[in-house]
């Protein structure tokens, strides 16, 4: 999970370095700031809800 989560990050700081090349204004940078931030905290709570979906599913089946 965390080279998956590496590969998101990466991109998520690829991304923020285009837009940083392609405007190179203040206003641009800070939003692209935010944008990697909100970027990152959906893929965690992506994440989190997949494994708390995972663990009820394992402890909910009877063997």
């Amino acid at each position: 999970m965390l080279e998956v989560q590496d590969k998101f990050i990466s991109k998520a700081d690829e991304e923020l370095h285009g837009l940083f090349v392609e405007y190179g204004d203040i206003i641009n940078i800070e939003m692209a700031i935010i944008y990697r931030v909100i970027y990152i905290c959906a893929f965690k709570d992506a994440l989190r809800s997949n494994a708390d979906f995972c663990f009820s599913y394992i402890f909910s089946t009877s063997c």
